[in-house]
């Protein structure tokens, strides 16, 4: 053999041989791996993992399992059965079986009752659902009905005064609705927006006593409600091309929800809603409107509050 020095891929191919006893490997490759491992720090640690392996191989080879671990590991073995039949089960009377498998199927129920996320469960389920698609007819309405909002029933007297009273045109039709205080905050605070003349460019001019627009309204119950939910569907909103379109700033405080009175371009409604059922259970319906919006575009109105579970 040459004396050319041996490479680490060929010592520690020849390792397994040289720590074998009678090996036959000759005495000059023995040098040569001698003084490659006196050379070769890594093949220094590498030959000494394999010899403390071999010393741990030699160790297991005398060890002998006893008889008894012996016929532990041929039978089979159950936790629950061999639990059982430790607390002598079959020799239970039947009744007190019973009274324990209806006590385990209770707790059981009631964990599962308590414990487990219903909510969670109903947004993933909604999620799964397709959008409906919105079919608008290009359909003349007819004149729907004048509600007059006030906040208390109004008198015998004072009906038969307003039923008396002759209607300007033929097709109107005057009706009093008596309807909560909530209702009328939200129609006050409706009407007090449209006024706002920052949204002049979206909103057309009112048609007469025809609903021709549209107006999505609705609400977003979520399981708490604070200032970083409403701030943070805000900022959705802008990020989604909104603007408000009312003289109130998006995310208002009404009592304990919040109002959110906006424009948005039709493109963006899939995912504005996207969002919002991430954040919580989402109810948006379409109704007539006297205002109509510039096209690709639809007003929202609605409000977050917290949900009642």
């Amino acid at each position: 053999m040459t004396d050319q020095e041996l490479s680490c891929f060929f010592v520690r191919e020849l390792f397994p041989l040289k720590t074998e006893s009678g090996s036959g490997l000759d005495t000059h490759r023995i040098q040569k791996i001698e003084t490659h491992l006196a050379a070769c720090k890594k093949c220094r640690d590498y030959y000494s993992k394999l010899e403390k392996a071999r010393a741990t191989v030699i160790d297991l080879a005398g060890t002998k399992p006893s008889p008894a671990m012996i016929s532990y590991l041929k039978e089979e073995h159950h936790f629950w059965k061999d639990t059982l039949a430790a607390w002598g089960w079959k020799r239970w009377p039947s009744t007190l079986k019973w009274a324990v498998e209806l006590s385990v199927t209770t707790t059981v129920l009631i964990l599962t009752v308590h414990y487990f996320p219903w909510l969670r469960l109903a947004r993933t389920v909604q999620n799964m659902r397709p959008a409906a698609p919105v079919v608008v007819t290009a359909q003349t309405p007819e004149p729907a009905p004048v509600k007059i909002q006030t906040s208390e029933t109004p008198g015998p007297e004072v009906q038969a005064q307003m039923q008396a009273q002759p209607t300007e045109s033929p097709g109107l039709i005057a009706k009093v609705t008596p309807i909560s205080k909530e209702e009328a905050s939200d129609a006050e605070t409706t009407a007090k927006e449209e006024e706002n003349p920052q949204t002049a460019g979206v909103v057309a001019k009112e048609s007469e006593q025809k609903m021709l627009g549209f107006v999505w309204r609705g609400s977003l119950k979520v399981d708490e409600l604070n200032d970083e939910v409403a701030d943070h569907v805000s900022k959705v909103i802008r990020d989604l091309g909104g603007t408000k379109a009312g003289q109130v700033e998006l995310g208002w405080r009404r009592g304990k929800q919040r109002y959110y009175h906006f424009i948005l371009p039709e493109d963006n409604y899939e995912k504005f809603l996207s969002v919002l059922n991430e954040l919580g259970i989402v109810q948006l319906t379409q109704e007539r409107h006297q205002r109509t919006i510039r096209p690709g575009h639809m007003r929202i109105i609605m409000t977050v509050e917290e949900s009642e579970e």
